[in-house]
């Protein structure tokens, strides 16, 4: 959960700097970070099956194992956060193709760079936090996870907004200091990584790359799941930018908002993945159906709890953001509706994780890709533009193609562990 917590509160705060600057600043962020989530997701996705070895290797109390795994681990996650800030820096020349704004691609393009370089160092603190969770440490994870996102406010205000003698950078100053806050954050997680005796060293260079090569298949599998979620949800902000800057940022401020939210179910998720493999390496079968249901009861009273938060308090958060009376009014609508999508969106996802953990890919994967790409984006835009519901029509998309998605898979679930 670091690798997307972190980026949540990351773009929570960088939206929060540049709401100064006017709407379409708002927007161009929220232009670049829904690419930038296009590619990272499915990062984030394709490390999740390294940290379930690590839990196995744990469960065994095989040392050699996690040490081997771990450093498998890095390199494929700096591998990939590699490939995937070339594909975000590829994308944006076929932005204009895609009917984005001219005036917010000139003015987000320094933003949406650097912004596409802290994949790197963001895939490493992943692997880190996912590979404390795995060893019954997931507080280290995250403290080492926010390392970043405390650096990065200081950093950011100064860059956006000029002072201690460097000038006014706008944008740019944000994607520089959620840079630079995520390098400074990576030093210090390799370095609590070695002080652990989790990195001792002595592992031949040839059983990590074996390693590496036999946790690709899964990766990827697992990354395919997260793409389809993440690139639905890109799409998505892309279809809205259509609509113009004011449902832009007023999308942007509220999926700011979501995603910090949505963090403790896709948490949740990642837990019960761990659990349900730790459950099955020790050979405790018994516990795989009580770890499925508190999950899924803690997700139902989270995501119940907050949707009523976002309805009675949408107008107040999107006040946080932004002055522009046509952003807040749209974005109070917004709310509403992403809360009920969001019940949806935390149930299927624990789903996923559970089945992960009990290696179960092939099921959830048409699921997922199903509710997202033959469901939410085309009922979406057909809502929002021949229906002229607009960027509300795109969420009530999304709320219907994750339902159907939670309907086939919890019982799944279930079922696998009853």
């Amino acid at each position: 959960m670091c690798g997307l917590s972190a980026f949540a509160l990351l773009n929570s705060t960088d939206t929060a700097i540049v709401a100064p600057l006017g709407t379409d600043a708002v927007a161009a962020l929220g232009l670049a970070s829904a690419v930038w989530l296009l590619t990272y997701g499915s990062v984030y996705g394709a490390l999740s099956p390294i940290s379930i070895a690590v839990a196995r290797a744990h469960a065994g109390q095989d040392l050699r194992a996690i040490d081997r795994i771990l450093r498998a681990g890095l390199l494929l996650g700096a591998a990939m956060g590699m490939v995937a800030a070339v594909v975000v820096i590829l994308l944006y020349p076929a932005m204009p193709w895609l009917g984005q704004p001219d005036e917010l691609l000139a003015m987000v393009f320094g933003y949406w760079i650097t912004l596409a370089l802290s994949q790197i160092p963001m895939g490493l603190l992943e692997m880190t936090r996912e590979t404390y969770a795995a060893i019954d440490r997931p507080w280290t994870g995250v403290a080492l996870g926010n390392v970043a996102v405390v650096l990065n406010v200081p950093l950011s205000i100064v860059l956006v907004h000029g002072g201690l003698g460097l000038p006014a950078l706008g944008l740019l100053g944000a994607g520089i200091g959620t840079l630079a806050a995520m390098m400074v954050g990576v030093i210090v997680a390799l370095a609590k990584l070695r002080r652990d005796g989790l990195l001792p060293g002595g592992t031949p260079l040839q059983d990590i790359l074996a390693e590496a090569r036999r946790l690709l298949l899964p990766c990827l599998g697992a990354g395919v799941q997260y793409l389809a979620e993440a690139s639905a949800f890109s799409g998505g902000m892309l279809l809205i930018g259509l609509l113009g800057p004011v449902p832009l940022a007023a999308s942007q401020i509220v999926l700011s908002v979501a995603t910090l939210v949505y963090m403790l179910p896709l948490g949740i998720a990642v837990a019960a993945g761990l659990r349900l493999a730790g459950a099955l390496g020790a050979d405790e079968t018994t516990r795989l159906r009580p770890i499925a249901v508190t999950t899924l009861l803690g997700t139902s009273l989270w995501m119940g709890i907050t949707a009523l938060v976002f309805v009675l308090g949408g107008s107040a958060f999107a006040g946080w953001f932004s002055d522009d009376p046509a952003v807040l009014v749209l974005a109070a609508q917004l709310f509403g509706l992403v809360a009920l999508m969001q019940l949806a969106d935390g149930l299927q996802s624990v789903a996923v994780g559970g089945l992960r953990g009990l290696n179960d890919v092939r099921v959830p994967t048409i699921a997922t890709v199903v509710g997202y790409w033959v469901l939410s984006l085309p009922i979406g835009w057909g809502l929002a533009f021949p229906l002229d519901l607009g960027a509300a029509g795109i969420w009530i998309g999304f709320f219907i193609g994750l339902s159907v998605a939670a309907a086939v898979l919890v019982p799944r679930l279930l079922a696998r562990t009853g």
